[in-house]
């Protein structure tokens, strides 16, 4: 859903990777090729879970118009919003990564995404293995305010 917002951030823990970045060269109009991130870029929270955090560059990303042809996509808020996966501490295992990719236009369309490329998938991947839970959020709260970052926030 990182279209909804316009999702150009994801905050790991030694830095934020705007999608602009990664795909800014993509031309295509489907999803740019998957690019994962490791576990030892990925931050923690002050109880020890994984916490990556996904957000616009937008200050009202409800202000620009979504594709005409598909209005229910328009975001309706008037505020920014921070997607998060949380993984709790001793839950993951060794391979757990980020994966995102991104799409320069709109799904079945060919109307471009206002102010350019977004990442349009944000999960947490890894292995399966038994009791494994893994939390999806979205909050008005920063990133910052979720997880310990290694770096000074925005």
């Amino acid at each position: 859903m990182g279209n909804y917002i316009r999702a150009r951030q994801l905050w790991l823990k030694d830095a934020v990777v705007h999608s602009r970045e990664l795909f800014g060269n993509y031309q295509g109009e489907h999803f740019a090729p998957d690019t994962y991130f490791p576990l030892d870029r990925l931050p923690r929270n002050q109880a020890g879970d994984i916490v990556v955090c996904l957000t616009t560059d937008e200050a009202d990303p409800g202000k620009e118009p979504a594709d005409p042809r598909a209005p229910w996509w328009r975001y309706r808020g008037s505020f920014p919003v921070t997607q998060y996966w949380r993984k709790p501490k001793g839950t993951w295992s060794q391979d757990l990564q980020v994966r995102v990719n991104a799409r320069r236009v709109y799904w079945a369309s060919n109307v471009e995404i206002p102010h350019g490329i977004a990442y349009e998938n944000f999960d947490l991947v890894e292995r399966f293995h038994n009791n494994s839970p893994f939390c999806f959020g979205i909050t008005r709260k920063a990133p910052a305010s979720l997880a310990t970052l290694s770096y000074r926030a925005r």
